[in-house]
């Protein structure tokens, strides 16, 4: 008498295999996606304390704000990005130059709203009673007239502005997501398989 044991395993391997080849691009693309919201995170959290954040242009959400493009199974990359023309400056340093003559950088004597947003009637084009002179120093600078005899500065015109780079956007891309791919993917992988049909 002879009792033989059989195993399937080798069936079970090679259906574990094709489950998982089939769920591996579904898995790979849940973990960029996850990776590339982790990055967004990141940048984002670090905004307050590099720029003075007076509106939410930044969110997600707004034009300019901080958008993932989500991976998918047939494309497998996702994106983090903004079309914020000006925060290439502030990512790559460099020197802003002005639309015409003059960057016009406020004064103290300059109201602003409880945002700290400058009023539409206190931008230069707006005021009123106002012209640019030439101080001693070669500086232009412009002012509003209040009295006969007193002028307020309001704008000190420069040509041009450096701009330190300060966002450190694929650094901080880089770290997080070399950080974060393995431990998502893993994530993303046991999912896959468990919701396998």
């Amino acid at each position: 008498m002879q009792i033989t044991v059989k195993s399937n395993i080798e069936k079970i391997i090679k259906q574990i295999d094709d489950i998982a080849k089939k769920q591996l691009p579904f898995a790979i693309a849940k973990a960029l996606t996850m990776t590339a919201q982790d990055v967004q995170g990141a940048i984002v959290g670090t905004l307050p304390e590099k720029f003075t954040l007076r509106t939410g242009w930044w969110k997600p959400s707004n034009k300019y704000g901080f958008k993932i493009k989500a991976a998918t199974k047939s494309n497998l990359q996702s994106e983090i990005f903004t079309i914020a023309p000006w925060m290439t400056l502030h990512e790559e340093g460099g020197i802003k130059k002005p639309f015409r003559k003059f960057l016009a950088i406020p004064t103290i004597a300059v109201k602003r709203t409880k945002r700290d947003l400058i009023r539409e009637s206190q931008k230069p084009r707006a005021l009123k009673k106002a012209f640019i002179i030439t101080i001693k120093s070669g500086q232009k600078i412009l002012v509003k007239r209040i009295s006969k005899k007193k002028l307020t500065t309001m704008y000190v015109m420069e040509p041009r502005a450096t701009i330190k780079p300060v966002l450190d956007f694929y650094r901080t891309g880089k770290i997080i997501a070399n950080a974060r791919f393995k431990i998502n993917f893993a994530q993303a992988f046991e999912e896959a398989l468990k919701t396998a049909k």
